[in-house]
């Protein structure tokens, strides 16, 4: 638990004084401040009693991010999970991401993330949003996006590729593909968004054996622009589990983003 909210404390303070930091170096960029409020319902996760139930989650995020040089990005962040129905914080999850601006086509990330995490089902940051009861834990990750058509003024589709492992390079050996299509709906302030991704874990059982895949997960989203720096996003997530024999679950999502100019 001290580790906890030291960690926690040092990614809070962190953010505080990267905007200061940046101003006084006279830095290449500003840092932009963003958050994200949303409210999410499940139809399917584990419980403490050993069997699975409908669960409400809210979550509050806030994130900095600053042009480090010419084509390179940082991004700090720091997120909470509230259990609705228990009545208290469930999660702490902090970290760090270095991003990498190839081309217009193609951007690369690598990331680290802290996750406190006493006892309860999280839904991990990134595209591999299964779900599993950890303790305090970190990770790394390295991934890379493909824009296929950034130009399009109609559909545009990207590839997402995925790799995230423990710090000790020993567990948790994951594998997310995703195909994304956005497009404009009705007008400029409303966006649409569907997509599908696939996890695939590398670690073995007791036995040996590979676990392989992990889930299938289906996504549509839509998002209003209610001004230059506002959105709301309402947005429908289904994960078919293949692993064992957990059920499937639906998720519900209703977020409110704001970047601060």
């Amino acid at each position: 638990m001290k580790k906890m909210w030291l960690v926690c404390g040092f990614v809070m303070c962190a953010m505080i004084i990267a905007p200061l930091m940046a101003v006084a170096a006279g830095g290449p960029g500003p840092v932009k401040i963003s958050t994200m409020t949303r409210v999410e319902s499940h139809t399917k996760v584990s419980d403490t009693n050993n069997g699975y139930s409908g669960q409400m989650y809210a979550y509050n995020m806030i994130s900095a991010t600053r042009q480090l040089q010419k084509n390179v990005l940082g991004n700090l962040y720091y997120l909470n999970q509230y259990d609705i129905d228990e009545e208290r914080v469930s999660a702490h999850i902090g970290g760090v991401t270095l991003i990498r601006l190839f081309s217009k086509k193609w951007i690369g990330t690598f990331g680290y993330t802290y996750s406190s995490n006493p006892g309860h089902d999280v839904l991990r940051l990134g595209a591999i949003n299964d779900y599993v009861e950890l303790d305090n834990s970190d990770k790394f990750s390295v991934s890379m996006l493909y824009n296929i058509n950034p130009k399009s003024k109609c559909i545009k589709y990207s590839l997402y590729s995925a790799y995230g492992t423990t710090t000790g390079l020993n567990a948790q050996k994951a594998i997310t593909e995703k195909l994304d299509a956005t497009f404009p709906i009705f007008s400029k302030r409303f966006t649409g968004n569907a997509g599908y991704a696939m996890n695939y874990s590398l670690d073995t059982d007791a036995n040996g054996d590979r676990l392989g895949q992990l889930t299938n997960q289906y996504t549509a989203n839509l998002t209003y622009a209610t001004g230059k720096s506002t959105k709301v996003a309402l947005g429908y997530l289904f994960v078919d589990k293949m692993y064992g024999s957990a059920p499937d679950d639906q998720v519900g999502r209703l977020s409110l983003l704001h970047n601060f100019r």
